[in-house]
This record gives structure tokens, C-alpha cells and sequence, in this order.
């Protein structure tokens, strides 16, 4: 049988390729040359990328820190920054926590914040409970300590001023943090210790709480600084008869170092004293400073600061609402999250126990000037502080009262965020009435929340100038009046 012979379907083509064609070398040594210049343009542009991305980054780092918007760092001593000083620094690190422009270089991006396992979190901890606490709502007060000249001073709020039956529970602001250690931030604190904690005499039910405010990050660098943080808070609340610690950190640099610090604070606190913290309402410094799931494990409750939510600053020069129960129609983007319901429900949602969630509510108010007078609603342009009230913008109850009677003064409450605000030319201010308390706390009557807070008696009308009547602490009267009622 002879070969099959297959025909060729394009002999031509077949042919063409085996012609005595020379090499096409010329060519591709072209070829090599573009390659290589494109090659070598695309690295050039690569490199002049990065480095003016460098130099974006470092002149945006700059820029921050000539800002000072780190705003985990701070720790408060009330002999140099005084209450309203506290205030006006928690302010300001609101306004920068809500300026977006610089989150993207918080300090969460420097810091090793990762989760370490559960045996190096909480070494050898145990969830222990608290003793008990009165039945019903809690209703926490914050009092915020007399110095030793203030005492002369006539509009001051003195221990033996306080009501021993208004509140459930009195948190003592502030101790202070030094060298690892709790202190009294001055001597004559001790003298007030004992004549508020008399106070349980008239009322058996009564808790008072120690507040501690001031930097703790060195405390919880290690085991032996929290130890002796510890050791020291424990003698402090035995030697004094306290109910326990109330931790007011504005604000943690390093969510799980604190946590272990919680959970350290819980296993040597037992059953004896109550461990419970004053924390952040905006949620860039929520995200940041606390591990809600954890840190429902080892407190009784946490003091929400649900106000501040709205104030005059070079970074937010608009009026707007200090503790809005809700978001309304004019509020857009990040300031529809400023408000107390959306926070509640933020802490809820990641973990806080319904019954541990305590909303804070404010006595005082916040200031604006107004760049124009005709232009007096919410988010008007304003350029400083306002000129009634106190420094910084704060105005307590008693002076709000002052300014509502000095005529031709407009009043609004505003039926959406259920906050009023009141101005007269160019003064606009933003404050609680019993109205607008009334309606928070029956949101935490209505939501099933552990209890309402206050800061602070002090700036309630504890000197009973705003109604005829003559009735002292209207707005903490009204606020456990709606607690306490059977109706709702």
C-alpha cells in the first residue's frame, strides 16, 4: 500500500513561509528599544507618584499635628482645667472627632490596636457582678467637687445643698490620676467625701460613686501600673465609704489595654463595688476607644455623654442643637448620627446590654454669636461664643432662665429633634427645659434603657431662681419625676 498523501489547502501560504526570506532582526531590535522606553517612562512615573503622595501625606501629618487633633490623649487635672475646662476640652474633641477631613490620620492608624488572644486579654479573669442596685430606673448625677475658694463663693453648690433622695446614684467628679496611682485631686476633696456619703444616713438607698478623670495611659501599659492604679482606687473607695469607681478616661488611645484594665478592676472588685464608665457618644471615638462586647462583661453600666453633640468651634462655626433626642430634616451626612437615639441604639447594637446603656442628659447649654441676626435657625453661620452665659459657650440652667426674661427673646422647640433653642440679635442658645429632659427620659422608660444621667447638679438651678415657686433642681425633679412613674 503506497503513502496517503494529504493535500496542502493553501500551498502558497505554506511556500511564502519557507521562502529565502533574511531575518527580520532590524525589527525586533526596535521592538527592544520602545519596550525599554516605555518601560523606563512607566517607572519614572511610578516613582514621582509615590513621592508626591509622600509629600501630601506628610505635609496632611504636619498639618495635623499643628492642629492637635489627636484627640485620645488628653488627661484632664481639675486644679489646672477646672469643670467648665473639662467641659470645653470634651467640646473641642467632639468638633475634631466630627471633622471628617482629618479621621483618615487618627491615631488608630499608629497604634497596634489588634486583637490579642482572649488568655493574654484577660488573664485569669472572671466576670463577677456587682452588688445589687435599687430597683428601677438608675438615675446617675454627677457632682462636681467644690475647691476650697469656691466654697466662699455664693452661686456654689455645696455638699450639704445636695438632696438626698433626688438621685439613685451621686458620682463625686473628679479624683485624678498621678504616677499610677488614684488620688484626691486636692485635700479638701476628703471633707466632701464624708459629707456626701452622710447623705446615705437620710436615704440607706443611695450609691455614691468616685469619678476619676485624667490620662490612665500609662496606667494600663503593663500589669504592675494597673496593679498599682488598682491598689490605690481600692483603698480610696474602703477608707472613704464609697460604692465604687466610676471611670471617666476622655479618651482611651488603646481600646484593648483598657479593657484589660476593666477586667482587672472586676476581678478585685467582686461583689463589693460597682465598676462604671462615663464614655463617648461620637462614634469616631467609640470605634476607637472601646471594645463594647468586651467591655459589657465587667461594668455595671456605662454613662453614654450624650450631649455636646452641637457648639462653636473653628471646625463647626454653625448653630446647632446640644443633645437632640433625634436626627431632623436639616441634619445631613455624619450630623444625622448626632443625636442621642442614634447613639443608644450604636452602643446597643455592638454589644451593650439594653439595661447597662445610661443616657446622659445635660443641664447646661451652649452659646453662639450670630454672623446675622436675620438668619437664626439651625445651622446659621455664627462666629464665636455667645455673649450671655459663661466662658467657652457654656450657659447653666439658671442663667438660660435669666436670658428667656430679658425680653424679645424667641423661643422655638423643635418638634422633630424635640430640643428647643432660644435668640435675641446675635445671642443664640441651645439648652435643656424640663419639656425637652422630660421627653428623654421617657425614651429611656419607653426603650427599656438602664437609666438616665446627668452632668451635673451644678449646673442645674440649684439655687431655685427660675420659678416662682422657688423649686430647686427642676430639671433633675422633672427628669426622675417621668422615671419614677407608673404610667408610662
Amino acid at each position: 500500500m503506497g503513502a496517503r498523501v494529504v493535500p496542502v489547502a493553501n500551498p502558497q501560504v505554506r511556500y511564502e513561509h519557507l521562502g529565502g526570506e533574511p531575518p527580520k532582526f532590524k525589527g525586533a531590535f526596535k521592538q527592544y528599544i520602545l519596550f525599554g522606553l516605555a518601560l523606563t517612562l512607566v517607572v519614572l512615573l511610578v516613582l514621582v507618584t509615590a513621592y508626591n503622595g509622600w509629600e501630601e501625606f506628610s505635609q496632611a501629618e504636619k498639618k495635623l499635628k499643628a492642629d492637635d487633633v489627636d484627640f485620645v490623649m488628653y488627661g484632664p487635672v481639675r486644679t489646672e482645667l477646672g469643670v467648665q475646662g473639662i467641659q470645653e476640652r470634651r467640646a473641642d474633641v467632639y468638633a475634631k472627632a466630627f471633622n471628617r477631613k482629618h479621621q483618615f490620620l487618627s491615631k488608630s492608624s499608629n497604634t497596634a490596636n489588634v486583637k490579642p488572644d482572649d488568655e493574654q486579654l484577660l488573664p485569669q479573669a472572671t466576670e463577677n457582678r456587682s452588688s445589687p442596685t435599687p430597683e428601677g430606673f438608675k438615675f446617675v448625677c454627677y457632682y462636681a467637687l467644690p475647691s476650697n475658694t469656691s466654697m466662699l463663693e455664693a452661686n456654689t453648690l455645696k455638699p450639704n445643698d445636695l438632696d438626698a433622695h433626688l438621685c439613685t446614684h451621686i458620682n463625686l467628679a473628679f479624683a485624678s490620676v498621678s504616677r499610677n496611682r488614684l488620688v484626691p485631686t486636692n485635700p479638701y476633696d476628703i471633707e466632701s467625701y464624708k459629707q456626701v456619703n452622710q447623705l446615705k444616713i437620710q436615704n440607706p438607698r443611695l450609691k455614691v460613686l468616685l469619678s476619676v478623670n485624667g490620662d490612665m495611659s500609662q496606667v494600663i501599659q503593663n500589669h504592675a501600673s494597673r496593679k498599682s492604679f488598682i491598689k490605690s482606687a481600692l483603698d480610696v473607695l474602703s477608707q472613704h465609704n464609697f460604692d465604687g469607681l466610676d471611670i471617666d478616661w476622655e479618651f482611651p488611645d488603646d481600646a484593648w489595654k483598657f479593657m484589660i484594665l476593666l477586667a482587672e478592676f472586676r476581678q478585685e472588685f467582686g461583689d463589693r463595688y460597682l465598676l462604671t464608665a462615663a464614655v463617648a457618644a461620637p462614634q469616631t471615638i467609640v470605634d476607637l476607644s472601646y471594645k463594647i462586647n468586651v467591655m459589657s462583661r465587667y461594668v455595671d453600666w456605662v454613662n453614654i455623654m450624650t450631649y455636646d453633640f452641637h457648639f462653636y468651634t473653628r471646625y463647626t462655626p454653625w448653630t446647632g442643637l446640644n443633645s437632640p433626642l433625634f436626627s431632623g430634616p436639616a441634619d445631613k451626612g455624619v450630623f444625622s448620627n448626632l443625636n442621642t437615639n442614634w447613639t443608644a441604639h450604636y452602643w446597643m447594637e455592638n454589644g451593650m446590654p439594653r439595661q447597662k446603656i445610661v443616657i446622659g442628659i445635660p443641664t447646661y447649654g451652649h452659646t453662639f454669636k450670630l454672623v446675622n441676626k436675620k438668619n437664626s435657625g439651625l445651622y446659621a453661620p455664627s462666629s464665636s461664643f455667645g455673649e450671655v452665659g459663661g466662658s467657652g459657650g457654656f450657659i447653666d440652667y439658671g442663667d438660660v432662665c435669666t436670658f428667656l426674661t430679658t425680653g424679645d427673646v424667641t423661643q422655638v422647640f423643635d418638634r422633630s429633634t424635640r430640643a428647643p433653642f432660644a435668640f435675641k440679635n446675635y445671642d443664640w442658645v441651645s439648652y435643656d427645659d424640663e419639656r425637652s429632659v422630660a421627653y428623654k427620659a421617657e425614651f429611656v422608660t419607653n426603650k427599656g434603657f438602664g437609666g438616665a444621667m446627668i452632668w451635673a447638679l451644678n449646673s442645674d438651678d440649684h439655687k431655685g431662681s427660675c420659678y416662682q415657686s422657688g423649686i430647686r433642681f427642676p430639671l433633675a425633679n422633672r427628669i426622675k419625676n417621668v422615671l419614677t412613674d407608673d404610667q408610662l
